[in-house]
């Protein structure tokens, strides 16, 4: 580590972290992370539910479609921190650059939906998926835009071929 433990600690309460994972992110861990949140008393129940709903999103999509595994389970990084009037969720994981013009277009298209917009499209989404027409894909993302008060994404090259792949989302504290 290139700064002393007190720093790093320093660094992490002053960016207000309440929780992070960095690694394989499975299932498991997914479950045992969720129980440490539900316990935050600190937290409103109606927005641990909230916060916790987008933390097992963004943990899931780590799990599934990070291009770094360690076997089956994929690697990267979710983070929750807090500001005076959010809670930050964020994830990160390595990506083919390939993937990155049908994940813009899909954060663009779906952040100019409204409320009821993202309802009938998640509605829309489930039914292709039980009728075999499509699958599943794409029903967390629209979950997140549903839940969240604002959901980014960035693209950062790591070497060829490949990008860190970040997704933030704000769940509001009221």
């Amino acid at each position: 580590m290139n700064e002393n433990l007190f720093e790093y600690y320093q660094r992490l309460n002053r960016d207000r972290l309440l929780l992070s994972v960095t690694g394989p992110i499975s299932q498991e861990i997914g479950k045992q992370y969720g129980a440490l949140l539900k316990g935050m008393e600190s937290i409103s129940e109606n927005r641990r539910i909230v916060v916790l709903g987008v933390f097992v999103e963004l943990a899931q999509n780590v799990l599934r479609y990070s291009a770094e595994k360690s076997g089956s389970v994929g690697l990267g990084v979710v983070i929750i921190s807090e500001s005076d009037s959010t809670f930050e969720v964020s994830s990160g994981n390595l990506i083919p650059s390939g993937e990155q013009k049908e994940l813009e277009e899909s954060f663009a298209r779906l952040s100019t939906l409204s409320g009821d917009e993202l309802r009938v499209a998640y509605k829309e989404k489930r039914k292709e998926a039980r009728t075999g027409t499509g699958d599943s894909a794409g029903l967390g993302l629209i979950e997140l835009f549903r839940r969240c008060k604002s959901v980014r994404c960035r693209f950062e090259p790591v070497k060829e071929g490949m990008l860190f792949f970040t997704v933030e989302a704000e769940v509001s504290k009221d």
